[in-house]
């Protein structure tokens, strides 16, 4: 059965099953903060080709953002980090997922939360039903939703054993060995062999566990925040990884398995930051490619703008490149990260007007 959606400046067709087909491409930012007046900005993304903002709920909780953005027909998605969440780790450490060498999942400034931590979930749900209660968005951009893994210092030639496992905390183990009967040896008394155990003789198990824990609560988030608008839209921020990258690293150590989640959600969003992960523009078209033969009609990738974690400089031809790759059919679109990046680059500025507004 096929319906209508429409939102300021933009109409959807299609069904939440993935075939949803938007009239024009969606061209997304994702903006955090602005300390000028509203005014001027939005004159500035207007100009600049915007159509779709992905903001921060602090952002659109300023005094006259939303409705300002309803004026100038721009649909606000916010974004909201799941698992990681800094400030409710720093009031209770409890909450920290464990990697398979007993420690604390930190690298660099990401610091996860484990994913089974029902307590959390429920709390982190009631903060979602709040926002779209107070600030009746168009849509959520549903990000961190997976398990522990800094994925932005992931090069090519680095193999899935280079990477984290999570979560062996105590929730976790134990929710684990009673749902799929595991028994564990005797002798196994410290969590690394515990943890070595399971991946050795559980391997598929183990993996199976955690693509079910991140897709059950990705249900959860939908279905209730549908109870309360069921128009709201839902966009997923996706691990940069195709399907055999890494021996099947998005399922096996992220825990995002494209095809269950997609039902789920109307758009998937990979991160797909070349520059930053050593990959070439070409790989952002492939990553899409791959990304939609388990979720057709569903892709909206999102590129970077400015140079991270890496010295060598991100051009503007090299931006050029990644655009043109980026809005390659079957992709709906792009979504910049982020509009901070492009107000400090006049010339990506340029290249996205000339790309998208001038063509």
């Amino acid at each position: 059965m096929f319906f209508l959606f429409i939102l300021p400046g933009m109409m959807f067709f299609g069904c939440r099953d993935g075939r949803e087909i938007p009239s024009e491409k969606i061209i997304g930012v994702k903006i955090y903060d602005h300390p000028g007046e509203l005014e001027d900005l939005f004159n500035q993304l207007e100009s600049t080709g915007i159509n779709t903002l992905f903001t921060s709920p602090e952002l659109a909780l300023r005094k006259g953002f939303m409705n300002m953005a309803d004026n100038h027909g721009m649909p606000v998605f916010l974004i909201v980090p799941t698992f990681y969440n800094p400030e409710v780790l720093a009031e209770d450490s409890s909450l920290f997922a464990v990697t398979a060498t007993g420690n604390k999942a930190v690298d660099d400034w990401v610091e996860f939360i484990c994913p089974n931590r029902k307590d959390y979930r429920m709390r982190h749900l009631e903060y979602l039903k709040s926002l779209v209660v107070e600030l009746s968005p168009a849509g959520l951009s549903i990000d961190f939703i997976r398990y522990f893994v800094f994925w932005e210092k992931v090069y090519p030639g680095q193999t899935i054993l280079d990477l984290p496992q999570t979560c062996f905390d105590d929730t976790c183990l134990s929710v684990f060995v009673e749902e799929y009967q595991i028994l564990i040896p005797e002798n196994m008394t410290d969590l690394k062999g515990k943890a070595d155990y399971i991946i050795e003789h559980h391997g598929l198990d183990w993996a199976e566990f955690k693509v079910k824990t991140i897709t059950s609560y990705v249900q959860e988030i939908t279905r209730a925040l549908n109870n309360i608008d069921p128009d709201l839209k839902f966009n997923l921020h996706l691990v940069p990884w195709r399907r055999l990258d890494f021996d099947g690293a998005i399922r096996k150590v992220a825990g995002q398995e494209v095809k269950l989640l997609a039902p789920w959600v109307d758009y998937l969003s990979p991160m797909c930051y070349s520059h930053m992960v050593k990959q070439s523009p070409t790989w952002i078209h492939e990553l899409v490619v791959d990304t939609d033969q388990s979720s057709k009609g569903q892709v909206l990738p999102s590129i970077q703008v400015g140079r991270a974690y890496r010295e060598e400089p991100f051009l503007p031809g090299d931006f050029r490149n990644a655009l043109q790759s980026a809005l390659k059919a079957p992709s709906l679109g792009v979504i910049f990260w982020s509009w901070e990046a492009l107000v400090k680059d006049p010339e990506k500025r340029r290249v996205v007007i000339d790309e998208l507004v001038l063509e």
